[in-house]
């Protein structure tokens, strides 16, 4: 189920008296996705994805209408794979394109593609899940339930903040437009902690950029 991005418009007109629902909507919608950025709360697992032979480049499907915060898991059989960007695996060999095996690593690229190390060597069905966050699109008309249902405060104090501040209109009060970000700030430090709290008991998080430093490295060049 799906909310209209003018779902907040009759919260925020009597704090914003003769704000038009089309700014409203707008900052919604940017609200929406700098909630979802910086707390990584909306996640979602994936249609497990399946192996071609040979074949290194595949698409992460995500639902209508969002795209990726961070690949939170990834795994092939059920065993973790690591992040690596396409410099760190250059650097240990160009020719990785050619070399098959089991995967163990995943490269992430733009354009919800990701790229698999080594390449497989065998066609599997569903053999790689993925759990990743996401937001809504710079396009999107609507958003998740979930958002609205679970986060509904932090959103529109977060809305209500970004239109208190714009300038030179009959409803600008930058003062209120702190107020409401520093409780915006404080309710999404809560909605983070209540991310990690449901994480909890799921599979190790894999964290694109960068592997603990305190252990022996691998055939690649990083640590593991």
């Amino acid at each position: 189920m799906a909310q209209s991005m003018d779902v907040f418009v009759p919260d925020v007109l009597p704090i914003c008296p003769g704000v038009s629902e089309f700014l409203v909507q707008r900052e919604t919608r940017n609200a929406i996705i700098k909630f979802c950025q910086e707390s990584r709360v909306f996640r979602r697992d994936l249609d497990p994805v399946s192996l071609v032979a040979n074949i290194y480049e595949y698409e992460i499907e995500v639902p209508a209408g969002t795209t990726i915060v961070e690949i939170e898991t990834m795994t092939y059989k059920g065993t973790p794979l690591d992040p690596r960007t396409l410099k760190e695996v250059e650097d240990r060999t160009t020719d990785w394109r050619e070399q098959t095996g089991p995967t163990r690593y995943y490269i992430r690229r733009p354009d919800n593609l990701m790229w698999l190390v080594p390449v497989p060597g065998s066609s599997e069905v569903s053999a790689v899940d993925i759990n990743v966050s996401l937001k809504p699109t710079r396009s999107s008309v609507s958003f998740d339930d979930e958002l609205y249902e679970d986060y509904f405060e932090p959103i529109l104090n977060l809305v209500l903040s970004r239109i208190l501040r714009i300038p030179g209109k009959d409803w600008t009060d930058k003062r209120s437009a702190n107020e409401y970000l520093a409780i915006y700030e404080q309710e999404l430090q809560n909605a983070r902690v209540r991310g990690r709290k449901a994480q909890r008991g799921a599979a190790p998080t894999v964290k694109y950029g960068g592997i603990s430093s305190s252990r022996a490295k691998d055939d690649y060049g990083q640590r593991f």
